[in-house]
């Protein structure tokens, strides 16, 4: 049985006006020290009563992407989560299993849409937090991405390193190169 955690999927987003090469620069478009995300399908229902009971049938359906996590005033994606939730700028988002699949590639639900709110909190004791919620143009689509960078990888769990191989701690480590 393959149980999923929390933190086998990150979300990754990319406001459509924001110009990028072919090559994406991840850090770009994942939000940073993510807590929590969800993904959130729903059916309205129609209901009417007749003289032999209730009639049901399904209505509009919608869906919606909720991230948080805490607040990082260098992220780049989080700066653009801001700048699209007050301009009304669609977005990308990837919701991806960081966990490979059979064919080495990571399963991805993938959806264009808009942000609905966006809100940072903090208290006087603990980190700021923010959260966001993008409702889904139509509906998202599944696929793949191919394999991930390693450094986006680490950002959610850290595998095993050679001594020397990197310097720095865990939220600002940098490879070395060997000679």
């Amino acid at each position: 049985m393959a149980i999923k955690t929390g933190k086998d999927e990150l979300i990754l987003i990319l406001p459509t006006d924001k110009t990028t090469s072919l090559v994406i620069e991840y850090d770009q478009i994942l939000l940073a020290h993510q807590t929590s995300s969800s993904h959130a399908i729903e059916n309205e229902i129609s209901s009417e009563s007749t003289k032999q009971g209730t009639v049901r049938a399904p209505g509009i359906s919608a869906e919606s992407f909720e991230v948080g996590g805490y607040a990082d005033t260098e992220n780049e994606a989080q700066k653009e989560l801001i700048r699209a939730t007050q301009d009304g700028v669609q977005v990308r988002i990837w919701k991806v299993n960081i966990n490979k699949n059979a064919e080495g590639k990571h399963e991805t639900r993938f959806g264009y849409g808009y942000l609905e709110n966006y809100e940072e909190s903090s208290e006087v004791e603990g980190f700021a937090e923010y959260s966001a919620t993008a409702q889904i143009i139509g509906k998202t689509q599944t696929g793949e991405l191919d394999a991930l960078p390693d450094t986006v990888i680490a950002l959610a769990k850290y595998g095993f390193e050679k001594p020397g191989e990197y310097t720095g701690d865990l939220d600002s480590k940098v490879i070395t190169t060997f000679v």
